[in-house]
C-alpha cells in the first residue's frame, strides 16, 4: 500500500523496482520466520539462539557482505567527511546509530513473545523510526 501510495501521479513504470520492491518485503518476512525458529524452545539437542546471539550474527554478516560493496562505491571518503562535519549532523548520525542498535537488540526479544508476523509488522515500524 505505501508503495502504491508514494507513487500516485507517477508516470513512469519500472518493473524492475517493483520486484526489488516485492524481493524486499519477501526476504524481510522469511528473515522473520527464521528468526523466530531459531528463538523458539528446541528440544532433542536442537539450537536456541538469545535474542543478542542473533543479533550479533546477521549484523557480522551484514558488514561482510555490504561493507565491501559500500568502500567500493563510496570509498573511505564518507567517513573523512564525517569528521569535518557539523556538530549537529554528528549528533544525528550518532542518535541514529544507537537508536538502530536499541532496536535492532530489542526486534529479537519481542519476537520470541509475539510471533513472527506481528514482528513483521513492528519491523516496518522501526524503520520509519529510524528513518525519522
Amino acid at each position: 500500500v505505501g508503495g502504491i501510495l508514494c507513487t500516485k501521479g507517477e508516470t513512469n513504470f519500472s518493473l524492475i523496482a517493483v520486484l526489488l520492491s516485492l524481493g524486499a518485503a519477501f526476504f524481510r518476512s522469511l528473515r522473520c520466520i527464521w528468526q523466530h525458529d531459531l528463538l523458539k524452545e528446541v528440544t532433542n539437542g536442537g539450537l536456541k539462539f538469545s535474542p543478542c546471539r542473533i543479533t550479533a550474527w546477521s549484523s557480522l554478516l551484514f558488514v561482510v557482505v555490504l561493507l565491501p560493496f559500500a568502500l567500493g562505491r563510496e570509498g573511505s571518503s564518507c567517513f573523512a567527511d564525517l569528521a569535518h562535519g557539523s556538530h549537529k549532523a554528528r549528533i544525528g548520525i550518532v542518535g541514529s546509530t544507537v537508536s538502530a542498535m536499541i532496536m535492532n537488540i530489542s526486534q529479537p526479544m519481542a519476537l520470541r513473545h509475539v510471533g513472527p508476523v506481528l514482528q513483521h509488522a513492528m519491523g516496518n515500524l522501526q524503520l520509519a523510526a529510524v528513518i525519522f
